[in-house]
């Protein structure tokens, strides 16, 4: 299977003390966050750690106060969890900034962080040692591998009204790291590769690790769409 290998930045966050800077080699790059809820505004209060194991100073950056749009700051190039809480919604990501760049970055909501995750979106989950088939009331089918879950899949309505030709879905890992799109409503190339399927693009989000990598082997096969 050939995958388009767009690996160009991953949400990045870890704005460092400056008297972190002497002790780190690269030059601190800009990196946007952003997310996409469509039509509705929230307000967010960002954070970002380093992916334990990099060589970056520890120290976290966050925000005090919520902000609404995007938000850009100064980084160390390197691997990054980063966070936007909004209440009830809560976005996670794990990135990589590059010095080259573009580092702009879309972060998914988070269906196992936000307080509201289970109780206000339906889903799947796969719980037991066998890969499990989906049948959604959309039309859409696959399968979801051992140990994953996913939200429910939804057709996007712009604000104009039009509606989207396939169905969204968000696939997570048992670790909450891996994640899979299908059809993500906006897409940046630094968010990660995306391959077609029979049901629209499927994409990973960041870096195409074993375990997003064994699950698209899995899901990209099984999907298909009968409206």
């Amino acid at each position: 299977m050939k995958f388009t290998r767009n690996l160009a930045a991953m949400i990045t966050a870890g704005a460092i003390l400056a008297g972190a800077a002497a002790a780190q080699s690269d030059v601190l790059v800009e990196a946007t966050f952003r997310v996409d809820t469509g039509a509705m505004e929230l307000g967010i209060v960002w954070s970002a750690i380093p992916v334990p194991g990099e060589d970056l100073p520890p120290e976290a950056w966050a925000m005090q106060e919520p902000i609404y749009g995007p938000v850009t700051e100064l980084f160390f190039p390197g691997a990054y969890e980063v966070t936007g809480d909004a209440g009830d919604n809560v976005f996670y990501g794990r990135v990589e900034i590059t010095p080259e760049g573009p580092n702009d970055f879309v972060i998914p909501r988070s269906d196992r962080l936000s307080p509201a995750g289970e109780d206000s979106v339906d889903g799947y989950s796969c719980a037991g040692a066998e890969p499990c088939p989906i049948v959604d009331p959309t039309g859409l089918s696959f399968i979801l591998p051992a140990g994953w879950q996913s939200d429910a899949p939804f057709l996007y309505e712009t604000a104009g009204g039009a509606a989207a030709s396939a169905p969204s879905v968000t696939f997570t890992g048992p670790d909450g790291n891996a994640m899979l799109l299908l059809n993500p409503i906006r897409w940046l190339d630094s968010n990660g590769p995306c391959t077609d399927s029979a049901a629209g693009s499927l994409c990973i989000f960041g870096a195409p690790d074993g375990a997003a990598l064994a699950a698209l082997a899995v899901i990209l096969p099984s999907l298909s769409y009968t409206p």
